[in-house]
């Protein structure tokens, strides 16, 4: 009698870790196969410069402006931007109302230790797809604060050619 209650109490537990189990792997698989990155570098998708496009028929999500004009460019196909997040307030703006900052100093997707070479030494970056950054306002005004601060070049976001 008790060996039948030591046997039923370690079948349970086998099938306690086997759902368990089952449960753990599903999650993994859905995780990782989510798509919260940018759709061309694959890098976080920032606050403050996420850009909503149509590509393919579908909508995807990319980091930063640079990233939707790199993919229109590269692929040689049509990527229409929905909508821009303001870099002040981190709203959504629409593409017609937008000016942005292109090659200012700020980069979100930047963002990360500088590299050093051999002998410790900075190291000189040849090319980041997410470069020159491009930060969406939904003010002229706001925009031109931030270029005399930051430096860059003003322009409407319609002027930015997408491919």
């Amino acid at each position: 009698m008790a060996m039948k209650r030591v046997i039923e109490k370690i079948v349970l537990l086998a099938l306690l870790v086997g759902v368990g189990g089952l449960i753990y792997t599903a999650w993994q698989w859905r995780e990782g196969s989510r798509s919260d990155g940018c759709q061309v570098c694959r890098r976080h998708l920032h606050a403050g410069s996420q850009v909503v496009a149509l590509h393919q028929g579908r909508k995807e999500a990319f980091c930063c402006p640079t990233c939707t004009v790199t993919l229109g460019r590269q692929a040689g196909e049509a990527v229409t931007v929905v909508e821009l997040t303001d870099f002040e307030t981190g709203t959504g703006i629409t593409p017609d109302k937008a000016y942005v900052v292109q090659g200012s100093d700020i980069n979100l997707c930047l963002q990360h230790p500088m590299l050093t070479d051999s002998q410790k030494q900075p190291a000189s970056m040849q090319f980041d797809r997410c470069s020159p950054s491009v930060l969406a306002f939904s003010s002229q005004e706001a925009a031109e604060a931030f270029r005399r601060e930051h430096g860059g070049r003003l322009l409407p976001f319609s002027a930015l050619p997408l491919n």
